[in-house]
């Protein structure tokens, strides 16, 4: 139905947007760290044991370490 499809695409729309945000603000830590900081190292974590604790599980997920560790490195490199 018309109401359906209208629905899909806001929802769409909100998970587009909140990706965004997600990025942008990872790219603006990954600069002030690059910036801050001669050497940087990331500590090697146990992302899935770390979820499974029940009450920090969403922010755990939704922090995206991955994308702040290739981010970071990536500027580190062209810097």
């Amino acid at each position: 139905s018309h109401r359906r499809k209208k629905a899909i695409c806001l929802l769409a729309r909100m998970h587009e947007k909140i990706a965004n945000q997600r990025k942008d603000y990872t790219h603006q830590i990954s600069h002030q760290l690059v910036k801050r900081f001669d050497l940087i190292a990331f500590e090697d974590l146990n992302v899935q044991g770390m979820v499974k604790n029940h009450h920090l599980a969403k922010s755990i997920v939704d922090a995206g370490w991955r994308q702040l560790v290739q981010y970071t490195t990536h500027t580190a490199e062209s810097a």
